[in-house]
């Protein structure tokens, strides 16, 4: 029974991991290369590296930078609440269908809400510019603000 038990056990390491030596090798050339990673592979090659490109890349984040940069969470910013009645106001805009309209010209629907005190006011403008958009806002908003 305690020979089976023997080799029940999980490997002491993997096998196609890099040897020490290969570490040492990677770790010696590295300062020099560490801009051309290009150059460090082919360097080490020539001196009887036989791994691959992606495995040397791999190791050396593993050995050189092994901190992880996890992610940091974000944290939303406070917020910014209303003062006094006109501070913030949300504007809602809408087309006009063409079959609500009598006279064929294209409309816009705006909708001013103030957040402080939760009113709204509905107002409509012909054309999309804003010239023509704007005192009409203004005029809207000055009835609810």
């Amino acid at each position: 029974m305690n020979s089976i038990a023997q080799e029940a056990r999980f490997r002491q390491r993997v096998v196609k991991e890099h040897t020490q030596a290969e570490k040492e090798m990677i770790l010696r050339r590295y300062p020099y290369y560490k801009n051309d990673m290009i150059a460090l592979w082919d360097s080490l090659r020539k001196s009887g590296y036989t791994r691959s490109y992606g495995s040397m890349i791999r190791v050396i984040k593993k050995w050189v930078n092994p901190e992880i940069k996890k992610r940091t969470a974000r944290k939303p910013k406070p917020y910014a609440r209303a003062w006094y009645p006109g501070q913030k106001v949300q504007v809602d805009v809408k087309f006009v269908p063409s079959e609500c309209v009598v006279n064929g010209v294209k409309y816009y629907q705006y909708t001013i809400t103030n957040i402080r005190r939760s009113t709204s006011v509905q107002g409509s403008v012909s054309g999309r510019c804003t010239t023509s958009t704007a005192p009409s806002v203004r005029r809207t908003s000055s009835r609810s603000c």
